[in-house]
């Protein structure tokens, strides 16, 4: 079974073929529409970092000058160009890189600081171009990168406590 969610407050992180069970709620506060730096929410302070141009580059949350809840980055046109999550100043929760259009580009998973599961890669197209796996900030088993066309272009087998033992090119 492979399950990766985060919806209704509540974070899924579950792939049986990597032993990996992570089932909690996360209700992590959310920046507003347009975010105003100073601004306070829920016993957040809002920051608001701009370019020479004082178009938003950056956008977070803090407790006490501790990182919690939603991270954007930003485009200079506006759009999303990232979108993570923190608690007690960790990552936590999903995090996913998009392009102008609002593609995703590329989606990994964070518990408490550390990458859990599966990360995928696309390019502009939303083809799969690579899909890596890891535990507790380790990557683990086969790390695999693809063609446009789909295809296996090369791998490279981890094992736990080991260097990379295996590269293999399908060119």
């Amino acid at each position: 079974m492979e399950k990766y969610s985060f919806e209704n407050d509540f974070l899924t992180l579950i792939d049986n073929a990597l032993n990996l069970s992570i089932e909690e709620t996360f209700n992590p506060i959310r920046l507003p529409q347009s975010p105003t730096d100073g601004e306070r929410i829920d016993g957040s302070l809002v920051h608001v970092i701009k370019d020479d141009d004082d178009q938003v580059e950056e956008a977070y949350l803090t407790v006490d000058d501790v990182r919690s809840g939603q991270w954007q980055l930003f485009y200079p046109s506006g759009t999303c160009k990232m979108e993570a999550f923190y608690q007690d100043n960790q990552l936590h929760g999903p995090s996913t890189f998009y392009d102008e259009q609002g593609n995703v580009l590329a989606k990994s998973w964070f518990h408490k600081g550390l990458r859990q599961g599966k990360t995928r890669w696309f390019d502009s197209e939303g083809n799969l171009i690579s899909l890596q796996r890891f535990v507790d900030g380790v990557p683990k088993g086969i790390q695999e990168y693809y063609n446009p066309d789909g295809s296996r272009k090369s791998f490279i087998l981890h094992e736990a406590g080991k260097r990379p033992c295996e590269v293999q090119s399908q060119l």
